[in-house]
């Protein structure tokens, strides 16, 4: 007889399984519930048909009659056995079955379990991938503000450095227009000193041309005096000669 085990998950079904055996007592317990207003089996080929009442027949027949009907309860035997294995078998293949379906519930209910941890953990993870996104995206802005502060930086660095360019630069220019200032009033100083010394020199040039003429007018007015004095005194004594020798 087929008894009903609860299998092992992962084991096979089949494994616990008594097989059936025709041999054995056919009275024992079965899967079959046994209807007590049935006394006799139902056979799949229907109701057992009353025997005709005949006469008698001598002992020949009679022993050739029992033997028919031991024949025919033997195949009704052997009938209602099959019919007994066909319905173990197709008890068999229903508690298969069950077990199967609730084998399969079971896993059911497991991938439906399944399911749901993976679309929570799915949620979880769309969640975390849109904060990553809006992060990146935050990231991605600082990024950009990031290098645009260092590209004023540089720039201003730049500048900077051109700044401490220009201001020894125009430290240099300062210096050089200090020394050329300097240099510009010490020529001015000079220039005005050789103006006052031409301005000297030409008033000594004046002078001297001055003296010069003047001492030629006196040269020339004492040459003239020499001359007419020269004059008086050939006059003079010329007069004087006509004096005496007038005399």
């Amino acid at each position: 007889m087929a008894r009903k085990v609860k299998p092992d998950s992962g084991e096979d079904p089949l494994a616990a399984v008594e097989t059936f055996n025709p041999k054995m007592d056919l009275a024992r317990e079965t899967a079959v519930v046994a209807d007590p207003t049935i006394s006799t089996p139902v056979s799949p080929l229907g109701p057992p048909k009353p025997a005709p009442t005949v006469v008698m027949p001598p002992f020949a027949n009679q022993l050739q009659l029992a033997e028919q009907q031991v024949l025919a309860l033997k195949q009704e035997l052997e009938a209602r056995e099959a019919a007994m294995r066909d319905q173990e078998r197709r008890l068999y293949i229903l508690e298969t079955a069950v077990t199967q379906s609730q084998q399969t519930i079971q896993e059911l209910q497991k991938e439906r379990d399944i399911r749901l941890a993976l679309e929570r953990e799915l949620a979880a993870l769309e969640v975390e991938v849109r904060q990553a996104q809006q992060s990146a995206a935050a990231l991605e802005q600082e990024r950009l503000l990031r290098l645009e502060l260092e590209r004023k930086i540089a720039t201003l660095e730049v500048r900077a450095e051109r700044a401490d360019q220009v201001a020894e630069q125009l430290v240099v220019e300062r210096d050089a227009r200090i020394r050329l200032e300097r240099e510009k009033a010490t020529l001015e100083v000079q220039v005005q000193s050789l103006h006052k010394l031409d301005a000297l020199l030409t008033e000594e040039r004046q002078a001297r041309m001055n003296a010069q003429s003047r001492a030629a007018s006196a040269e020339a007015q004492l040459a003239r005096l020499q001359g007419e004095l020269s004059q008086n005194e050939g006059s003079s004594s010329f007069f004087s000669r006509r004096r005496g020798g007038n005399r």
